[in-house]
């Protein structure tokens, strides 16, 4: 084992997926170049400072963690996902979501609401959050896969940043880890 403390490998693991998020978005800005950020500013306007705070006090809470409590909730949060899994049939819940047009009638306060969420998790973990951020944004924005997989992209690259800035100030980054991170996400 390399002996890092957890908090701090929770830490550059969610810093080095803020990378992989941006990475996938200049892709598949080049392969989809009718979808842009213009498209979702409303979205924006609603979740975005949800996500910067969520994932800021997200990200101390962290910080102040035991290291012995952090390997236990990465633990618990892996083995309820991998349950999960193996629990469901073979159903694909995305696209039994109905697909509408408009968004859901309180989309406004489900954004605010899962932004607080979603941020705070992403500074605290960020296991399994793609999945959830898009499970999340399909219910709430009800559009097409494509749509939906860019927004949680830009989205969750707003979260895992936000809670970078804090692993920064408090003293969990390792820029020696990074390096090796950074490139293999």
């Amino acid at each position: 084992t390399a002996k890092i403390p957890a908090n701090i490998a929770v830490a550059n693991d969610i810093t080095a997926a803020a990378f992989a998020s941006v990475t996938f978005l200049i892709f598949s800005r080049k392969e989809k170049k009718q979808l842009s950020f213009n498209q979702f500013k409303e979205v924006f306007i609603w979740m975005g400072p949800c996500l910067i705070v969520g994932a800021l006090i997200g990200g101390y809470v962290l910080h102040l963690i035991p290291e012995e409590a952090v390997k236990w909730v990465i633990v618990t949060i892996c083995t309820f996902g991998l349950v999960y899994m193996l629990s469901q049939k073979k159903k694909n819940i995305v696209t039994d979501i109905k697909q509408e047009k408009e968004f859901s009638k309180y989309w406004k306060f489900l954004a605010v609401l899962a932004g607080f969420g979603i941020g705070f998790y992403d500074g605290m973990s960020a296991a399994g959050s793609g999945i959830i951020v898009i499970l999340t944004l399909t219910v709430i924005f009800r559009k097409d896969m494509k749509t939906t997989l860019v927004m949680a992209n830009m989205l969750s690259v707003i979260s895992l940043f936000s809670a970078a800035i804090v692993f920064y100030f408090v003293g969990l980054l390792s820029f020696e880890l990074l390096a090796v991170m950074i490139p293999a996400c």
